[in-house]
């Protein structure tokens, strides 16, 4: 169910060739605990062959995690960026 999701989020956008870097910003509003390393890896499995190539392509990940914050939905921010 969340590769879906985060596939349909992801229909139109122009994929990336060659190395990238991701930005990514977590929210949730309960405190419960997450890891981040997980997540990554599904969300990566997720965009696979839609915003880049693949995972190795990945050379650079910057993630912030908000937790216990009510003011945002639970969900995330992602930008993919190529690398020069």
């Amino acid at each position: 169910m969340f590769k879906q999701k985060v596939r349909h989020a992801c229909a139109g956008k122009k994929k990336i060739t060659g190395t990238v870097r991701v930005y990514i910003r977590l929210h949730w509003q309960t405190k419960r605990r997450r890891d981040l390393d997980n997540f990554f890896k599904a969300l990566f499995d997720a965009t696979k062959d839609i915003l880049f190539e693949d995972d190795d392509k990945v050379i650079e990940i910057i993630a912030r995690k908000d937790i216990g914050q009510k003011t945002k939905p639970d969900g995330f921010e992602m930008a993919v960026v190529p690398c020069e």
